[in-house]
């Protein structure tokens, strides 16, 4: 009768807007008295998940904790892994001949406060290779990927080497996990890598945020590397205050997208954040979406048909203190649909995944169900309706800012925009370094396409960011001028 109630709970949890939200097929706990949590989570080949995390089984240790379901999210087999202290698993992958690798942290072993912890296993679950990498400080992997070579690279975090504080840590090793070379990247400040991506060239592309650099507390910042690990080019995206990416894809058009939350929207608290670029990680766009409170998302994918879903925790929407809050958007970041999922307590979800039949699957945490202490919470949805959808363009019943014409321009420029529905909004103008230069438009607008003009006669040449911002949705793009 439990599992029935919450079944009928979850699927009464929707934030629909645009387009049919997705629909839960069931949901999963795991776990026991202790706080157990999952940091990522992905489908198998078999069609059915892994899970990586940590678990508090024993209360006088914390154990990194690799959980293997089927497909309708039944535990095959759990495996924990660590000594006397803490480990933690914060990423995991399937490997391609077979088998799983992850990586994260452990205080039981290594050389320092915290070391990068990694392992490989069978397809069964047994063990395979452990390696530990650090200093006297704290280090440790928050990402991980299968290179080309049948090896692996590891992003995370060192502030036992680099250049000081914490700093960006590109560790590339084989498949046995030796390590064959390590890079550091930052400043004098805090630089943290949460993502990392190997691309066709056998270089490396790492994201986070950086304290070192950028135009405000924390920017996102995106690495480009060689195949060698050396710095190719880097670019940092945001405003005054905190932008942080954590999660990184590569796109289907050989570009980039970064996302993560930002403390510089309309008010104070967090907004989901997604950053577009180009290969070369020029910005393309950027798009912010939360309510009233804050809204953090931790993982990002893309979808078949080019566009995007976001996963993580809103405040502003649901029926909790946090719920899971799935993010649906078209190729151009506009608004498709979004739902959350939760109970009273308190959720987060950490990572999502698309599914093999189109839905997705939802890995975090629970307060609400479950038993006394947090718990491992898996959520799977059906087929995406957006996907499936013959002879309809959702995009149109969406948010959407259209790229500025002319862009460069010589002071006028032309801007338009959909609204779905009677919002109240602001249509502004900041400069590179985050300052509003001009307000366009504040007020009420009705719903429908709205074109206005941004007249830069009394501004330099340079760079410019029009954003289009209202509780519900933002929209950032860049305009430069000429004179």
């Amino acid at each position: 009768m439990k599992s029935l109630i919450l079944l009928l709970l979850i699927a009464g949890l929707a934030c629909g807007v645009m387009a049919q939200p997705v629909d839960s097929l069931w949901s999963r706990l795991y776990g026991g008295t202790g706080a157990d949590l999952c940091k990522s989570v992905d489908e198998t080949t078999d069609g059915g998940f892994i899970l990586a995390g940590r678990t508090n089984f024993s209360p006088s240790d914390v154990d990194a904790w690799l959980v293997k379901t089927d497909v309708n999210g039944n535990a095959e087999w759990t495996r924990m892994l660590g000594g006397g202290l803490t480990e933690d698993a914060n990423d995991v992958v399937a490997r391609t001949g077979g088998g799983y690798a992850m990586a994260g942290l452990t205080t039981s072993y290594g050389g320092g406060q915290e070391d990068v912890y990694f392992a490989t296993y069978t397809a069964a679950g047994d063990p395979q290779t452990i390696s530990y990498w650090g200093g006297a400080s704290r280090d440790l992997a928050n990402a991980l990927v299968e290179t080309s070579d049948g090896g692996f690279a590891l992003g995370g975090e060192t502030s036992s080497y680099g250049a000081g504080g914490a700093d960006f840590w590109l560790i590339k090793s084989d498949a046995a996990g030796e390590d064959q070379w390590t890079q550091t990247f930052g400043g004098n400040s805090t630089d943290i890598c949460y993502a990392i991506e190997q691309l066709a060239d056998g270089g490396y592309a790492l994201a986070g945020f950086t304290m070192s650099f950028g135009a405000g507390e924390a920017d996102a910042w995106l690495v480009r590397t060689n195949s060698a690990g050396q710095m190719l080019w880097s670019r940092t995206f945001g405003w005054a205050t905190n932008d942080v990416a954590y999660d990184m894809i590569k796109t289907s058009d050989g570009g980039f997208a970064l996302a993560g939350h930002t403390q510089s929207g309309v008010s104070d608290d967090r907004d989901f954040y997604l950053v577009k670029t180009d290969g070369n990680g020029t910005l393309e766009w950027l798009h912010t979406y939360g309510g009233v409170f804050n809204d953090f998302c931790y993982s990002l994918q893309q979808t078949s048909d080019g566009g995007y879903i976001l996963a993580g925790s809103s405040y502003s929407f649901g029926v909790g203190n946090d719920d899971f809050w799935l993010v649906r958007l078209s190729s151009t970041g506009a608004l498709l649909w979004s739902r959350t999922f939760g109970g009273g307590n308190g959720e987060y979800c950490e990572s999502v995944a698309v599914t093999s039949d189109g839905g997705f699957i939802l890995g975090g945490q629970t307060l609400s169900f479950g038993a006394i202490d947090w718990d491992i919470w898996l959520v799977r949805t059906g087929p995406d309706p957006a996907l499936s959808t013959e002879g309809s363009s959702p995009i149109s019943a969406a948010f959407s800012l259209h790229p500025i014409y002319p862009n460069p321009f010589n002071n006028t420029a032309n801007i338009r925009f959909d609204l779905p529905r009677e919002v109240t909004g602001r249509l502004v103008v900041f400069d590179m370094l985050g300052r509003e230069v001009n307000e366009i438009f504040s007020g009420r607008l009705g719903a429908g396409t709205h074109s206005m003009q941004f007249n830069g006669a009394n501004l330099s040449s340079g760079t410019y960011f029009v954003q289009l911002a209202s509780p519900q949705f933002s929209a950032t793009q860049k305009a430069v001028l000429l004179k």
